[in-house]
């Protein structure tokens, strides 16, 4: 899978050499299977290498990747600043780490965080996937796809910060959607669009953005 997503030998030799080597091709895999596009599987398996790369230098393996952890790695990388957009957005590289961690606490490899007061964002992901069974009546198949697509949202907008609502602009959820969208198959690019607007919509009976947004 490696030697087919890349095809300059210094690319290849750098996977190969990897401190993440036996968990890239896996991921690719899964990334494949969510019918992502292969530009953006090449971006997360070197976004998932550099988060690899970064632990070594901290010595640490990936094995011991945790939310601490990855909260300092988000911090190290700063953020993009935009006009318009005050608090900036994290750089494209962290939405390939943050599939590559998800990636490796679904499959078991890192520790499962034990029970703790949860975030804002996890307590309005976990209200908003009630809101969906509940009031929606949606499979839990389904359900899980639009949760994973607003705690993305949340995270590349918030990044753990605290959720001031106000910040959360149309051109916000504009360049989130076209950024996912981009990212996966023509056939699927529509999928983000449908996530991020049901999202709005309970935010919106919620009270917390505006009617329109």
């Amino acid at each position: 899978m490696l030697e087919a997503l890349v095809h300059r030998k210094r690319d290849f030799v750098r996977l190969a050499t990897s401190p993440a080597r036996e968990f890239l091709e896996p991921f690719a895999n899964a990334l494949a299977e969510e019918q992502y596009s292969h530009s953006t599987i090449v971006r997360c398996v070197f976004a998932a290498d550099r988060l690899s790369r970064w632990m070594r230098l901290r010595g640490q393996a990936v094995r011991q990747l945790d939310d601490s952890i990855f909260a300092a790695y988000l911090r190290e990388l700063g953020r993009c600043r935009r006009a318009g957009q005050a608090s900036g957005c994290l750089p494209t590289t962290a939405a390939g780490a943050q599939r590559f961690f998800a990636f490796l606490r679904q499959s078991g490899v890192t520790p499962t965080p034990t029970p703790a007061p949860q975030t804002d964002a996890e307590r309005w992901v976990a209200s908003y996937d009630q809101h969906l069974e509940r009031s929606a009546g949606l499979a839990t198949g389904t359900r899980q796809f639009y949760c994973r697509y607003a705690r993305l949202l949340l995270a590349r907008h918030f990044g753990g910060q605290a959720l001031e609502w106000t910040a959360l602009t149309a051109d916000h959820l504009a360049d989130f959607v076209q950024r996912e969208a981009a990212r996966l198959k023509p056939s699927a690019s529509r999928l983000p669009v449908t996530a991020v607007r049901a999202f709005v919509r309970f935010l919106v009976l919620r009270g917390v953005v505006r009617s329109g947004l």
